[in-house]
């Protein structure tokens, strides 16, 4: 099914092995292009973070954040731990 999707894609005159081999192309440059696209959201979010972090007053106020939110996080997963482990 899917050899005869991509055959479609195919020059004229290719030899019946080609079949796969674009097909495998195309997966990898799928694969790639997601990879791409990922790499991309996790660069602008360290690039408005190191924007911030150049202004004093922004620095301050972005470390405040961190660390207030790990620390939020921290304490709401050891409430967590401790209700299993009251429960169990």
């Amino acid at each position: 099914m899917a050899g005869q999707y991509f055959a479609q894609y195919l020059p004229q005159g290719e030899q019946a092995g080609a079949e796969a081999r674009y097909g495998q192309q195309l997966f990898r440059r799928c694969v790639q292009y997601a990879a791409d696209i990922v790499e991309t959201q996790q660069q602008f979010p360290s690039q408005r973070f190191g924007i911030l972090a150049r202004l004093p007053v922004a620095q301050q106020q972005l470390q405040d954040l961190i660390i207030g939110h790990s620390q939020r996080l921290a304490s709401q997963s050891l409430a967590q731990a401790a209700a299993v482990a009251a429960m169990g």
